[in-house]
């Protein structure tokens, strides 16, 4: 991310979901992402760290496997697979590039985030978990 992008962060991810991508979450804390409700479009906060390359292909890690001792009841993960199944049946993806505490100390927090969303094309899924190819040619941010 580049110290403009940083200088500009002065708006939490919550208002910018809600504000300048008009896709409020369901909960500040516990959302991982959120629908706009006239195009439908799914927008997925993605960690910067979980991104990987593969033969020149770009994938963002979506967190669908569940974590060891992690129950599929909790209000995030739930929803993390109703947007994925939604990019499964057509509905456009776009990834908002999330900077965490590094290393993690009692769960994860965003530190900062790219105010400009990567497109994502399709689901695939490997190794157990749902990937997002991300659109060729996105910078790296």
């Amino acid at each position: 991310m580049t110290s403009n992008t940083r200088n500009r962060q002065r708006q939490s991810i919550s208002a910018f979901f809600a504000e300048t991508l008009g896709a409020p979450l369901r909960n500040a804390r516990r959302s991982w992402g959120a629908v706009h409700p006239d195009t439908g479009a799914v927008y997925l906060r993605v960690w910067e760290g979980e991104i990987r390359t593969v033969n020149s292909i770009r994938y963002a890690r979506l967190g669908t496997r569940l974590k060891p001792g992690r129950s599929p009841s909790r209000p995030g993960y739930r929803q993390r697979l109703e947007h994925v199944q939604l990019i499964r049946q057509g509905a456009p993806a776009r990834c908002i590039l999330c900077r965490g505490n590094d290393p993690p100390v009692n769960g994860r927090r965003i530190r900062s985030f790219c105010r400009t969303p990567i497109r994502g094309l399709r689901v695939h899924r490997f190794d157990g978990e749902d990937w997002l190819v991300l659109q060729p040619g996105a910078a790296e941010r």
